[in-house]
């Protein structure tokens, strides 16, 4: 289905069972066995990073989307990959909700970069963002630089240059 069909069934579940899943979380379940078996094991929900592909091999790519944007904005991109690749898109949807403190870029990187643990230092990083999500993704590449981590490409895109005038134009 589409996600307004999502949202739908999600508000469902949420009226019905008293169980509430963000989309990024529901669209990261590719079944509803995976879904009822993650809401069994009371495995939290929010989660800084969706995996849309889990290749062992190529580069990890953590793509940003922007404000209201989430991480399925990136499927296609994902999907149509040529190479090999782990693939992981920032639930903003995720990080605002389960947030005990006002959300800014800082705590979004924090959030992404503490969930990095796993990936294997000698995996090329490629970091992407789009509008807002470009402004998270410098602070993500200015962040994991600063550890001493390379990041090997970066792709940032912005609809509108910081220093446009749109009624002046």
């Amino acid at each position: 289905g589409d996600s307004l069909t999502a949202m739908d069934m999600l508000l469902r579940v949420e009226r019905q069972f008293g169980l509430r899943v963000s989309l990024d979380a529901f669209g990261s379940r590719p079944t509803i066995a995976a879904l009822v078996g993650v809401l069994g094991a009371g495995e939290p929900q929010a989660r800084a990073m969706v995996r849309l592909r889990g290749d062992s091999d190529g580069p990890v790519c953590i793509f940003v989307p922007g404000i209201g944007g989430h991480a399925w904005v990136f499927s296609e991109v994902a999907r149509r990959m040529s190479v090999p690749c782990d693939f992981r898109v920032v639930s903003l949807i995720d990080i605002v909700d389960s947030a005990r403190e006002r959300v800014t870029r800082r705590t979004i990187a924090d959030a992404v970069l503490a969930e990095l643990h796993d990936v294997h230092p000698e995996r090329p990083l490629i970091v992407g963002g789009f509008s807002f999500g470009g402004l998270v993704g410098a602070d993500l590449v200015a962040e994991i630089t600063r550890r001493g981590r390379e990041v090997r490409r970066v792709l940032l895109i912005d609809p509108a240059p910081l220093d446009s005038d749109p009624w002046h134009t």
